[in-house]
């Protein structure tokens, strides 16, 4: 009878050092363009399975260091006008936590407080009264 690994399946790699062996390996063999998931292939794993090995705290600065390196390539690559430019921004998301990010300030007349007619005025003073009433407002005056 064989004895059954503790903890489920055994590690694709035992040590950090075997690890970064293939990751050295996928850069010194593989044509660019570099990519996440080519990176997980290559090491006999999933994007998912490379991300849950990087949730190891041994295997952390590793994974982080090799994705750091796709991360910079992908970006010379936009920036170079290589490629597909939204396929990059995709990428530059999802695998780095890139965001696009919009600050809306509204103001009135030359940066003051808004300012509203007293027609509109009026229409906000009653629905802060009905709803202060816990009503709703329904129907047309």
């Amino acid at each position: 009878m064989t004895d059954k690994h503790p903890g489920g399946r055994p590690r694709k790699f035992q040590s950090v050092e075997e690890m970064a062996k293939a990751i050295d390996a996928y850069f010194d063999n593989t044509e660019p363009p570099y990519t996440v998931t080519g990176l997980a292939s290559a090491l006999g794993m999933t994007r998912r399975g490379l991300l849950d090995y990087e949730g190891r705290d041994e295997f952390a600065h590793t994974i982080e260091k090799a994705k750091a390196f796709v991360e910079a390539h992908v970006e010379r690559r936009m920036l170079a006008g290589e490629g597909w430019g939204p396929g990059h921004i995709f990428s530059l998301k999802n695998n780095y936590g890139w965001r696009d990010t919009q600050h809306l300030e509204h103001t009135g007349k030359d940066g003051g407080p808004i300012e509203y007619s007293d027609k509109f005025r009026a229409v906000l003073d009653r629905l802060s009264d009905t709803e202060a009433e816990g009503g709703t407002e329904t129907g047309a005056s």
